[in-house]
């Protein structure tokens, strides 16, 4: 892994909520990282594996498609709208997805 000493360097959990979350870095964090070539790589690299684990993870935990057309329609019981609504609150992808789906 690849490491800045640099105190203005944001650490691997600045960048890790930056990438997931879409946290802010503050400003003097930020100005490092746009100047620093071995910040950049940190930051591509944290992308990078954010981007495999949502691939490989994104319908591996996630209702079916078939489930959230469902969900849409307000045809599933109690207990899996509740599932699913909290899936929800959880996953970008699949927000999408019903947003697609009742647009």
């Amino acid at each position: 892994m690849i490491y800045c000493s640099n105190g203005e360097a944001p650490n691997d959990e600045e960048l890790l909520a930056y990438v997931v979350e879409d946290e802010t870095i503050n400003e003097e964090r930020m100005r490092h990282l746009e100047h620093c070539p071995m910040c950049q790589q940190r930051l591509k690299d944290s992308q990078h594996t954010h981007k495999r684990m949502l691939s490989l993870l994104y319908r591996t935990l996630c209702p079916e498609p078939q489930q959230l057309i469902l969900y849409c329609e307000h045809v599933l019981p109690a207990d899996e709208v509740f599932a699913i609504t909290e899936h929800l609150h959880e996953w970008l992808l699949c927000r999408d997805e019903v947003r697609d789906i009742r647009f």
